[in-house]
């Protein structure tokens, strides 16, 4: 709402303070969300384990062949991030199963 001043002049809006009610300290009421799985247990989500990671030129890059071995900047002991939909979530080390790998989770994030 525009206001005219003693001049005759027109102002813009002018800004009133508000005042906010102080929140309660624990939430009250149903929760948002229920903490039960059950509505959601088939969805699928994308979970990765980060072996490591390269820094390469460009030229290095179009150079490798099938049979080239691209080091990773970690130690053969570093742990894994354990990735869900591209967030961290855990930390693990590789382990084999069977005829495959596997991470053996041995932190998990705070979140």
């Amino acid at each position: 709402m525009a206001v005219d001043d003693k001049a005759g002049e027109e102002r813009g809006p002018v800004a009133q303070p508000v005042e906010f009610p102080e929140l309660p300290s624990a939430p009250v009421g149903k929760p948002l969300v229920r903490r039960s799985v059950e509505a959601i247990r088939d969805v699928q989500v994308n979970v990765a384990a980060i072996l490591g990671e390269a820094q390469v030129s460009v030229e290095r890059l179009f150079s490798l062949r099938e049979g080239d071995v691209l080091e990773l900047q970690q130690a053969i002991d570093s742990p894994v991030d354990v990735l869900v939909e591209n967030n961290l979530v855990a930390r693990g080390k590789i382990v084999v199963v069977g005829d495959r790998f596997g991470v053996l989770i041995t932190s998990i994030s705070e979140a």
